[in-house]
């Protein structure tokens, strides 16, 4: 992107709206110095991604071409710049053929460079003009020219519209033919005609040709260059027509053989290409001949690394390729070979493959015929000899990660791998701290993926005497900080289930004393993750005391309510403000000191919310949570009612309703109450799920879980205070080797015991009876589910991705506030524009926007005119329309009839539909005022009379 002096925007101020700003940029672009001129267009680029609406592109795009028509070239470069950062906005253009017009003008001049930049400039925009004849005549002339300049313009003009037009790569293909094989042709311009051949695959008669011309060319032009460019654009073509595939594999077999090391180099990069894109149609003759290839002994170090890659492909690629690959007879050999070998790439490389072949067949249950404890001895030898070395940083994390994946493959992998690694971990001789640092990660890894027992819970006691030996009173480097968080993550996984205990804590709180404040925060954040909320509420109080920022002391006030509420709950003491606990094992007192501080924390999480950062997740979070403590405090006193005799009334009420367990009073009323409420949360954590959008797996996954516990409570509940016969949902989720959603299901799966054993109690054909036993079963899940930790997810902190939507409507009031008049009995067009913003932290998204609903709602608010008697029908209309975003960029229009005068509110949302098919709900909404005119006193006046 261009970069300027102005802003982050690079438009002005925020609130500038996109006709002020464009009105300052044409300014400029009409300013005496030529320095101005060019800054003006450089902010072209940041104009479109704030306001990419066609009428803003259209303008300011024509705009600049008559820059580029009057300009001289320096305006013409940047104008060229331009028009390649904004490729996505050239559809926009609504007058293409005056914006080519204005462009082409310069062709006409005697300036080679000017021509030069009007060629590259329409090379450009092609993607819009792809059948401009008159542009393909120009290329063509200028493919003659002497000046040097102008070939090359048109050259790289020749390249983009090949890969646009059928018609002028089918027309070009002879004339590049002609002045490649031309003798005339320097040997520098044959080289850069070449690639233009790998984008004319638009026919299969056409890709023919071109295979056959270029199997010529390398049989003319053995030189190296030569080689490797027609083996390049020989592979592309092949990647995109995917008819040459087996015959382009086995031409670059033969070029493996080739004595030159950047022949062979740049064979080994088309065949990973071609393994990547089009694995499906390689012969298993092929597969065969690069094992071969890779068992060579003459071979060097970095060539059998690149087959491993290729072979990697090829095993990543669908199941058909990866039996090929296991069908080779020499893969074994090849693979243990290559596993000791000397140079630490090779046997990472090999190490990878073994990985994803035995995925493979642990997926498919085959069993594996490669020997396992070969390969594990080899894969501890390796490990050993990379962390001997200290450049192969990256080597050792691709060996752990593969580590990792073996170690989720079995059991017995997993506690091999735990074993291996902490004892490196525990060893005394000098590793560095960046490796165990690593292998930490590694461990916490194995420890998040194991489905059993957690491997690492035997070894909690080393990893603390770890904790101890590495701490100290000030750390040297960022890494020995680093080292210390990632041991306090994996102490604090290991103990998600199982309670840490009091020495435990100790030597933590005293590791605690001598890390920074934003090693604290990263602490405090894992122990709320993992729900250790008894170790994060004293943190959170300590940063909530050092910060300077109102917004971070509430924000922090607020994290420590909501632990210290939580750590009330999960300990069953009531936590003193003077330090000290008072033991109190009465449910109802500890649920109402936890809903005290969730009060808190909601006031502290509101006043830290602000326009910028809106905190809306995180609110719904905790008025969820707090609405079900309540629901289960409701639930422990409407249990406590089975102690209290039935009123004499109740008979009668359960005779009059054909309900017997109405006899039972109160208590009946009370827990169905509590389904209502339970069934009403259920409802609630779908719709915040369907408003986080933004939000990572692990998160969604979470609130599933949350969702599914009231569901599991309600059935359970529902199953003492009704007749009717209910049953447990299933959950389905496509990962729950998470801890934490693994801790929560076994806390649900405990709950859905205790109900199995009252349901198995209950004796057909005899009624159901409310008794205290029954009671205090209720009064045990509500004690489990209190003492169950109650894991933070990590959208509540962390946002890896922001969409939004922003809506612009047309007709726009002629006054800001006022409503749009609009004459009764005729039609109104609504056009909804928006576009959709993306702000990511991540290298990739977890969803996207596939579509747009677009949904119109119009209700009559005030009636005007004698007729005021409007059935309802008449006063309302709902209009809704799906549209697809086009480079971020969607628009629908709505046709309204509005026959009523009055005054009208035309509300307009806009939800989100992913790639898969699911809507998310992202709040994004806009209204119109709509005023329609009375004219019943026109048609019932009389005429004026003549005054004189």
């Amino acid at each position: 992107m261009l970069t300027t002096r102005y802003t982050e925007s690079g438009l002005g101020e925020p609130e500038q709206d996109a006709n002020t700003a464009l009105t300052e940029l044409d300014k400029a672009l009409r300013a005496t110095k030529i320095g101005d001129q060019c800054e003006a267009i450089v902010r072209f680029p940041r104009l479109f991604e704030k306001y990419p609406f066609p009428i803003l592109v259209n303008s300011s795009l024509l705009k600049l071409a008559e820059v580029f028509r009057v300009g001289n070239n320096i305006l013409r470069l940047w104008i060229l710049k331009v028009c390649e950062q904004t490729d996505k906005h050239l559809d926009k253009i609504l007058n293409i053929d005056e914006f080519v017009r204005r462009i082409f003008i310069v062709y006409s001049s005697n300036d080679p460079v000017a021509r030069g930049l009007a060629l590259r400039t329409l090379g450009a925009v092609a993607r819009i003009i792809p059948e401009k004849e008159q542009v393909h005549h120009a290329i063509r002339q200028s493919l003659d020219s002497h000046n040097s300049v102008e070939v090359d313009a048109a050259i790289t003009s020749a390249m983009q519209f090949a890969a646009q037009s059928k018609t002028f790569a089918v027309s070009m293909c002879g004339k590049m033919s002609d002045m490649i094989e031309e003798q005339a042709t320097p040997d520098k311009r044959k080289l850069q005609l070449i690639p233009i051949l790998r984008y004319m695959h638009h026919d299969a008669k056409t890709a023919a040709l071109v295979r056959t011309l270029c199997l010529n060319l390398l049989s003319k032009y053995p030189a190296e260059d030569f080689i490797i460019t027609t083996l390049e654009s020989l592979t592309q073509l092949s990647i995109s027509t995917m008819i040459d595939v087996p015959a382009q594999v086995s031409l670059l077999l033969l070029y493996l053989k080739d004595p030159r090391t950047m022949v062979r180099s740049k064979t080994l990069q088309c065949l990973k290409d071609l393994a990547v894109k089009g694995a499906v149609k390689w012969p298993l003759e092929a597969v065969q001949a690069i094992v071969h290839a890779g068992m060579n002994r003459k071979i060097c170090a970095r060539e059998r690394s690149k087959i491993l890659m290729v072979l990697l492909k090829l095993a990543d690629s669908p199941v058909g390729c990866q039996v090929k690959i296991t069908e080779s007879d020499h893969l074994q050999t090849l693979l243990l070979d290559s596993l000791v070998h000397p140079d630490g790439e090779t046997g990472c490389c090999a190490l990878e493959v073994i990985t994803c072949v035995l995925g493979h067949y642990y997926k498919e249950n085959k069993g594996t015929e490669l020997k396992l404890q070969s390969i594990e001895h080899s894969i501890k030898n390796h490990l050993e000899v990379q962390l001997v070395t200290a450049k192969t940083e990256n080597i050792l994390v691709r060996i752990l990660k593969c580590a990792v994946e073996l170690a989720a493959l079995s059991e017995v992998h997993s506690q091999y791998f735990t074993k291996f690694m902490f004892g490196m971990l525990n060893q005394n001789p000098g590793y560095s701290v960046a490796q165990c640092l690593f292998v930490t990660e590694a461990l916490a890894a194995i420890s998040a993926n194991s489905v059993g027992e957690n491997p690492l819970l035997i070894y909690l006691c080393d990893i603390i005497k770890i904790l101890k030996n590495n701490t100290s009173h000030s750390y040297s480097t960022e890494k020995e900080t680093q080292f210390i968080e990632r041991l306090f993550t994996l102490i604090l996984q290991i103990s998600l289930i199982t309670k840490i205990e009091d020495s435990h804590k100790e030597q933590m709180t005293k590791t605690l004393d001598t890390v920074s404040m934003w090693s604290k925060y990263k602490i405090a954040r894992c122990c709320a993750r993992y729900g250790h909320h008894e170790m994060s509420y004293p943190l959170w109080k300590q940063l909530s005391e050092e910060v300077w920022s109102e917004h971070s002391h509430f924000w922090f006030d607020a994290l420590y309510e909501m632990s210290l509420g939580e750590s009330i709950l999960q300990s069953g003491e009531i936590k003193a403000t003077d330090g000290l606990n008072s033991s109190n094992k009465c449910v109802p007192d500890i649920l109402n000191q936890s809903i005290i501080h969730y009060n808190r924390a909601i006031t502290a999480m509101t006043a830290t919310s602000s326009t910028a950062v809106p905190m809306s997740f995180q609110i719904d979070y905790l008025k969820l949570r707090l609405e079900f403590l309540q629901t289960l405090l409701q639930v422990t006193l409407s249990c406590y009612l089975v102690y209290t005799p039935p009123a004499y009334i109740s008979q009668s009420v359960a005779q009059v309703n054909k309900d017997e367990l109405l006899r039972y009073g109160p208590i009946i009323v009370e827990l169905r109450k509590c389904v209502s409420l339970l069934k009403k949360s259920e409802e609630a954590y779908i719709n915040l799920y369907q408003k986080s959008f933004d939000a990572d797996h692990a998160t969604l996954d979470l609130l599933q879980l949350l969702r599914y516990r009231s569901h599991v409570l309600a059935v359970s509940i529902e199953r003492m205070c009704y007749t009717r016969d209910v049953h447990f949902d299933q959950f389905t989720s496509g990962d729950t080797t998470n801890p934490e959603r693994r801790s929560l299901l076994q806390h649900c799966a405990m709950i859905k015991d205790l109900s199995n054993k009252f349901q198995a109690s209950l004796v057909p054909g005899v009624a159901k009876m409310i008794t205290p036993k029954n009671c205090a079963s209720l009064l045990e899940q509500v004690a489990l589910t209190c003492a169950a930790p109650f894991c933070m997810p990590r959208f509540f902190f962390q946002v890896l991705q922001s969409t939004s939507l922003k809506l612009n409507i047309t007709p726009v009031p002629r006054v800001q506030g006022e409503p749009i008049t609009h004459v009764p009995n005729t039609h109104l067009v609504v056009k909804v524009e928006g576009i959709v913003q993306y702000t990511l932290a991540a290298k990739s998204t977890f969803r996207t926007v596939a579509q747009v609903h677009l949904n119109l709602n119009s209700i009559l608010q005030t009636k005007l005119g004698p007729n005021t008697d409007i059935k309802p029908s008449d006063g309302t209309q709902c209009l809704s329309q799906t549209v697809k975003p086009n480079h971020d960029y969607f628009s629908g229009s709505f046709l309204l009839t509005l026959g009523n005068p009055g005054l009208w509110i035309a509300n307009i949302e806009a939800t989100i539909i992913d790639e898969d098919g699911k809507v998310w709900k992202n709040g994004c909404r806009s209204s119109l005022t709509i005023k329609v005119l009375d004219d019943s006193s026109k048609n019932t006046s009389g005429p004026v009379p003549n005054r004189r």
